[in-house]
């Protein structure tokens, strides 16, 4: 659900940001996303790279760590040079998490249990995301800006790393 509402809704209103926030010119504002794009194919690759030096969990961590951080930025007002440094952070590090949870749920638990719980967790990211988007529509409306609605993503994102905190590490114990 905080992944939806932060991360997500973070992807459907990045290119209104740059159009309306940061004055980009519309066909400028959907060529921004020309990049993130790209880096999101290998973004899997590049996750999995680093899971397997450390762990699944950890690199998670550190995914949710950093575009949380970028985003909160561009809400305190990182301006279009730091978007452009956003967009591809989020390219690399957004679309290889999808990957990394089911794997995450196949190391700790039953088959079975993971896939259910994949399933349950695609829908509330679902809800999440619908949410987050009625969320940050009202928001551009009423403030006039998004700049105030990546605050709240950073914050769901802060939500999400949290909980992944108290779930159980993917490797096993060393030294015995």
């Amino acid at each position: 659900f905080f992944c939806g509402v932060g991360l997500v809704s973070f992807q459907t209103y990045f290119a209104a940001y740059l159009s309306e926030d940061l004055l980009f010119t519309e066909p400028s504002a959907a060529r921004a996303w020309i990049l993130p794009g790209a880096l999101g194919s290998v973004s899997g690759l590049f996750l999995a790279f680093v899971a397997n030096r450390c762990s699944i969990k950890r690199t998670v961590q550190l995914s949710l760590c950093v575009l949380g951080t970028a985003i909160l930025a561009l809400g305190l007002g990182g301006g279009s040079g730091f978007a452009l440094f956003v967009g591809i952070t989020y390219g690399l590090l957004y679309f290889g998490l999808f990957g990394l949870l089911p794997a995450y749920l196949t190391v700790v638990i039953s088959d079975q249990a993971a896939s259910r719980i994949f399933g349950q967790s695609n829908l509330f990211l679902g809800i999440g995301s619908v949410f987050g988007g009625l969320l940050g529509g009202k928001i551009a409306h009423t403030y006039g800006s998004f700049e105030p609605f990546w605050i709240i993503t950073a914050g769901c994102v802060a939500v999400a790393f949290l909980i992944l905190t108290q779930l159980p590490s993917d490797k096993a114990p060393s030294g015995t």
